[in-house]
């Protein structure tokens, strides 16, 4: 509910930083599939300790980075890994 809240105060009152970060939310399904592969290869001394504090976002970025690079060079993958919607080619009425 707090999320909710904060993007639509953001939506509101910060415009230009919600239509950035609006740009990740096709990372976002790509984050639910592979928070745990990333997590599972982790070396121990990542997962427990000061560091540990740091891991998520390590992961989030890596996705992030993932998705841009699938994105830019195979696109046509993207609606099978990402669950992006295809451009249809038509014209909107």
């Amino acid at each position: 509910m707090l999320i909710m809240y904060a993007g639509i105060w953001m939506e509101k009152r910060l415009p230009g930083v919600a239509a950035r970060i609006a740009l990740l939310a096709p990372a976002c399904f790509l984050t639910f599939m592979l928070h745990l592969p990333i997590y599972e290869c982790l070396p121990s001394s990542m997962k427990f300790g000061a560091f540990s504090l740091f891991t998520p976002l390590l992961a989030f970025t890596a996705i992030v980075l993932f998705y841009f690079a699938l994105k830019r060079f195979t696109p046509f993958l993207l609606p099978y890994l990402a669950h992006v919607k295809r451009p249809s080619g038509k014209p909107s009425v």
